[in-house]
């Protein structure tokens, strides 16, 4: 008998533990910047849970799952991921009752992929989903967290984007490249002919040098989406240049789970070679329905723990909760843009700073942070706005005073939330 690991799995040693540890209390208050609240589900779900979300057509379902049958007859799968598992608890639960849902989640995942270089069957992930949001507000929340990831870790590299579409319009993409993909049919391997018949776009996801030589002769996903998918894709792009946030556009950008809508992202970090993504997530709006689900849209992220050490300077000194805690909130929907990016500057200073991106009334908002029982909330409304300044109201007294936005963040954190 060898006392050893099984293949793929590692153990995670002295003094190593240390950074480990260090490095997710820093993601954990990352989200918590953004209002997130940490999630724990079960390593174990019922195998039908990943293959309906996942898609068969998946690497992951198709040859990755550790997949085993229970004494009672049921199917158990060791989770490949997070969204599914917290979807399902979204459900179980009654979420929905909820105006919307901001979770994180840290743990181990197991995919019975080959081992390679930060690549092993256990590895460990951590992941944000945000439900109830629909807007491009949303998927703009998830890709400039997972940016200030990259910048607190100092990781080189860069945010890969697209939209492939929602099921109105990307039908018509598919039939498309289909049509086209079939005048290549037999120059492609035939190991990944089942693959593409099944999704044909998952033919953007293959790896070998012959048909990655035949990407540029595919249509694009940008010449077919609707007129609501165009202006979700013209929304976000907008926000992030207000943020500042830089990104490429790479039409090719499909991930690899057949549930995403819409925004696809990654983060593609410097020296980590072929397979360089450290990160990547997007808006999955019918995931829920397709579990038989209230119809509720989702977006968020994961991110591969092994990998982001392989490139990352873990900070030694560590903020491990924020200094303070705010909702910002505003008067009009055509403001929304203005809360963002002002909960963006409060984050720089270690302010948590959460904002109902749902675009409802003033009212709502008001409701909803006293739900969450925030002492402080920023209001911005039509004066605010014209004068570049925000009013500060303490939920306990009533009070309100109004303050310039760049001396907030001071205020905030000489004032406290507690």
């Amino acid at each position: 008998m060898q006392m050893k690991t099984p293949k793929g799995m590692r153990d995670i040693l002295p003094p190593d533990g240390e950074l480990w540890r260090r490095t997710e209390n820093i993601l954990a208050l990352i989200a918590r910047l953004y209002g997130y609240k940490e999630i724990r589900t079960p390593i174990l779900e019922y195998s039908f849970l990943f293959r309906k979300g996942l898609g068969d057509s998946s690497d992951v379902v198709e040859k990755e799952m550790y997949e085993f049958e229970d004494k009672d007859g049921s199917y158990l799968t060791l989770r490949p991921e997070g969204t599914a598992p917290v979807v399902r608890s979204y459900i179980e639960h009654g979420m929905k009752s909820l105006p919307w849902v901001r979770v994180f989640y840290i743990g181990p995942m197991f995919r019975r992929e080959k081992p390679q270089k930060g690549r092993y069957r256990q590895f460990h992930q951590f992941g944000i989903e945000l439900f109830g949001v629909s807007g491009p507000h949303g998927d703009a929340e998830a890709m400039v967290m997972l940016y200030r990831v990259m910048r607190i870790f100092g990781v080189n590299g860069y945010m890969s984007y697209n939209n492939i579409g929602c099921p109105v319009c990307r039908p018509k993409y598919i039939k498309a490249l289909r049509s086209e993909i079939e005048k290549y049919w037999d120059d492609i391997p035939k190991e990944y002919h089942e693959k593409i018949n099944r999704n044909p776009m998952r033919f953007f996801d293959i790896k070998d040098e012959k048909v990655v030589s035949l990407f540029d002769k595919m249509p694009t996903i940008e010449d077919f989406l609707c007129e609501e998918c165009q202006a979700h894709k013209e929304g976000l792009e907008t926000l992030l240049a207000k943020l500042g946030m830089p990104y490429e556009k790479n039409i090719r950008l499909v991930r690899g789970f057949d549930y995403y809508t819409r925004t696809v992202f990654e983060y593609i970090g410097e020296g980590l070679g072929a397979k360089s993504a450290v990160a990547g997530g997007g808006r999955y709006d019918y995931l829920m329905e397709s579990y038989g689900g209230p119809s509720v849209p989702g977006v968020g992220f994961g991110l591969g723990i092994e990998r982001l050490l392989m490139v990352a300077q873990v900070p030694e000194k560590v903020v491990y909760e924020p200094y303070a805690e705010v909702m910002v909130v505003y008067t009009k929907k055509d403001f929304m843009d203005d809360a963002f990016v002002l909960a963006e500057t409060l984050r720089d200073r270690f302010i948590a700073a959460e904002v109902d991106l749902r675009g409802t009334s003033l009212k709502s908002q008001m409701k909803a942070a006293a739900k969450r029982n925030y002492k402080y909330v920023l209001i911005l409304g039509d004066d605010e706005i014209e004068k570049g300044m925000v009013t500060l109201r303490d939920m306990e007294t009533g009070k309100q005073e109004m303050f310039k936005q760049e001396d907030i963040a001071d205020i905030i954190l000489e004032r406290g939330s507690s």
